[in-house]
C-alpha cells in the first residue's frame, strides 16, 4: 500500500492503478548492454515505465525528481559499469530503470525487486518496489539514513 504523499505524487505524474505500457523500447535498450531485462524489472516497467515525478525531497529541502525510463538511466551513468561494479557491489544482477534527484544517480532493480540508487561507486537501498521504494523515495523524511551498499 502506498503513503498518500507517495500516491499523490504518483497520480499527478499520469500513474492509475493496472497500467500496462509497451516496454519494447526498454527491452531494446536492455539487450544493446547485454543486460537481460529478468521479470520483476519487465512487471515494474509495464506498469511505471515512462513515468516523470516530480516530488519535494524533505532531506535535500528542495523540490526534485525521477524518470523511470532506461535510456535516461544509461545517459546518467556508463552502462559498462551495471555488471563489473554495481552488479558486484549488490550481489544481484541488475538493470537500469531510471534517474532520480535530478539526473544524477541510476536508478537499478534487481531479480528479486529491490531498487537501488547509484552513481560512480556511491550505491543506496531504496526498497522493494513499487510499495517500498516509492514510498521510501516520495516521502522520505528530512532525518532519513540512507542504506549505502559497500
Amino acid at each position: 500500500m502506498y503513503t498518500v504523499k507517495a500516491l499523490n505524487y504518483l497520480l499527478n505524474a499520469g500513474w492509475i492503478e493496472g497500467r500496462n505500457v509497451d516496454i519494447k523500447d526498454f527491452e531494446s535498450w536492455w539487450d544493446q548492454y547485454n543486460l537481460s531485462g529478468f521479470e520483476s524489472a519487465k512487471a515494474f516497467m509495464r506498469e511505471f515505465g515512462g513515468l516523470y515525478i516530480e516530488f519535494f525531497n524533505h532531506k535535500r529541502g528542495l523540490p526534485d525528481n525521477m524518470l523511470l525510463d532506461v535510456e535516461e538511466a544509461l545517459a546518467v551513468d556508463f552502462p559498462e559499469k551495471i555488471d563489473p561494479v554495481y552488479a558486484a557491489r549488490i550481489g544481484r544482477n541488475v538493470v537500469p530503470i531510471g534517474a532520480a534527484f535530478h539526473y544524477s544517480m541510476v536508478l537499478l532493480i534487481h531479480e528479486y525487486g529491490m531498487v537501488y540508487a547509484a552513481y560512480d561507486t556511491y550505491i543506496i537501498k531504496l526498497g522493494r518496489a513499487p510499495y517500498d521504494f516509492f514510498n521510501f523515495v516520495l516521502d522520505l523524511p528530512k532525518d532519513v539514513k540512507f542504506e549505502e551498499v559497500r
